[in-house]
This record gives C-alpha cells, structure tokens and sequence, in this order.
C-alpha cells in the first residue's frame, strides 16, 4: 500500500496533515487530521510514504529581497491581477516558510519525494475564474473584515470546493470532513503529491531563480486548463 502526504502548513494548533491511499482496484482515499509537524514525521517514517507536498515555500534565494522568488513570480504571471495576491513572499510569512522548510529537512532521509505547491492556485488553475467566489469565500480567517463572510457561507464553499476536486481526480473521502479550509488545503496538496508520481503529465514545474536560491523542492503547480 502506497501513501501520499500533504500537509497544509499553520501553526501548532492548525497544521493539516491529508494521506491518500491507494489500494489495487480501488480508488485512492484520503483521510485528513489535525497534526503537530512531529505527527507528520512519524507518518513518514512508519508508513511507506511515496511522496510529500507541503503548503509552504521551501527555498529562498538571498538575492531576491522582496521575497519573491522566479517561481512566484512566474506563478503571478499565469495569473490575471486580480488573482495575483494569492502569490505571496515569503517575507511577509515567515513562520510558514520556517515550519516547512524544518519539516522538508527533517523527512528528508525517508521520504524521496519533498515538493511545494500551492493549494490556492491550484484551484484556480484546475477550474478557472468561475471557482473564484469559493476560493475567496472558504478562507474565512481571511475574509474581508468590512464584509465578513458568515460561516455557514464559508462551509458551504468549503464542501463546493471538496465535491469539485474529488470528482475531478476521483478521490473519496468522507464529506463530514469538509468543515474548514485546512481540510481542503490538505487534500490538494496531498493530491498533488499523488500525481507527482502517478499522473505527472497533469502538473506544471515552476521554474527556479539564481544560483543562490538554497533549500528543497521544486514547486510544482497543477498544469493550467483556463486562462485566469
């Protein structure tokens, strides 16, 4: 039994870890849990691991002092504007970055396969601007605070989001999960995680900056299937 991990990076109170398992004849499942970074790598090292995707910037480059570093900025350019923002620097995140470039060190002796991604734009890449109202509705600790979204609201597009994706890349999983973003998080990088290997043709390298540009990747993207 092969399994593959993502882990949408928060603090010790919101680290999601989802692990898709793939049985012979069976389509992959995912389960997904709370998780200290500790709990991930024990994952990693009692379970026969194929492949970890984190939510969270692994490399950087001393260079580039506005924190963005060639993959971002490529990632903003098959963005229209009004989606760019979702890019961030790792400037302004710092204890993300932190976290998963700790946690990529440490899996590194038992898990080949330590890759970034980035939930957000995934969805907007997979499904194009019309998911958009979802994507901004189902973050709802980052919701406009002139215009806070109420949290059945946010729910609601969490569960939309889970139908899409799992229907997309038949995953199963159980639907009282979805009640929060983290969950939805987890899931997509844990897929990602699930075609490095299996399905690779449907995911897209971001490139890499200058020589200087140290820590551990790549980051990887679903491929585009719209314009947004």
């Amino acid at each position: 039994m092969h399994h593959y991990l993502g882990v949408d990076i928060g603090g010790k109170d919101n680290t999601w870890m989802a692990v898709i398992t793939e049985e012979e004849g069976k389509k992959p499942a995912v389960q997904i849990r709370l998780a200290t970074l500790q709990e991930v790598v024990a994952q990693c090292q009692s379970e026969n691991v194929m492949a970890l995707a984190i939510d969270a910037q692994l490399t950087f480059s001393i260079s580039r002092e506005n924190g963005f570093r060639a993959g971002d900025e490529e990632l903003r350019g098959m963005l229209s504007p009004e989606f760019r923002t979702r890019v961030a620097s790792y400037n302004s995140l710092m204890a993300v970055p932190l976290r998963g470039t700790a946690l990529a060190a440490t899996v590194s002796p038992c898990v080949g396969t330590v890759i970034e991604t980035h939930p957000t734009v995934c969805l907007l890449l997979e499904f194009g601007a019309d998911i958009w109202p979802d994507v901004r509705a189902y973050k709802l600790r980052k919701a406009d605070k002139k215009k806070p979204i109420p949290i059945a609201a946010a729910k609601a597009s969490c569960q939309n989001i889970w139908n899409r994706w799992a229907e997309r890349f038949g995953i199963e999983a159980d639907p009282e999960l979805v009640q929060q973003d983290g969950v939805v998080d987890a899931t997509i990088t844990a897929t990602i995680a699930w075609l490095y290997h299996r399905q690779p043709e449907r995911l897209q390298k971001l490139g890499h900056g200058p020589n200087d540009e140290v820590g551990r990747g790549p980051f990887w993207v679903v491929r585009p299937r719209l314009a947004v």
